[in-house]
């Protein structure tokens, strides 16, 4: 029995993604990213607070079907970039600091619309802890 292009597609199964989908995933990414580098509780953080903010100013729920593998490759390189600075300094952790540049680094090499442009706020406000919206 042959079955054309047209009749496949639709019979795939449809997926509706939210938000903690699209975090739970870029989380996965991230990991896989920083290989076996050991990443402190308050850089998840940063990177969480960053993905969320990313998430709403970019629609990315909606378009996640559509836009996830690029979207997390892109993450996947923000895990690299920041273990590639903790090893740098001779450390065994990722710490904010590592991930806050890995974000920025990744989102001026993408020149894409799935890097924000803006700064957030960090859970604690200030410039300590600063959250860009550059990553997811």
């Amino acid at each position: 029995m042959t079955v054309d292009k047209q009749t496949r597609a639709s019979d795939e199964p449809r997926f509706d993604y939210n938000r903690q989908d699209v975090i739970n995933q870029a989380l996965v990414a991230f990991g896989q990213g920083t290989n076996f580098m050991r990443v402190q509780a308050k850089a998840l953080r940063v990177f969480v607070h960053s993905a969320n903010l990313t998430i709403d100013s970019r629609d990315l729920v909606e378009r996640w079907g559509k836009v996830a593998v690029q979207v997390l490759e892109r993450v996947r390189t923000m895990g690299r970039v920041a273990a590639a600075f903790a090893i740098e300094d001779a450390r065994t952790y990722i710490n904010d600091e590592d991930v806050l540049i890995a974000m920025r680094k990744v989102k001026l090499g993408s020149k894409s619309d799935y890097c924000d442009n803006n700064e957030g706020e960090g859970e604690e406000g200030g410039s300590e802890g600063a959250a860009p919206s550059d990553s997811p």
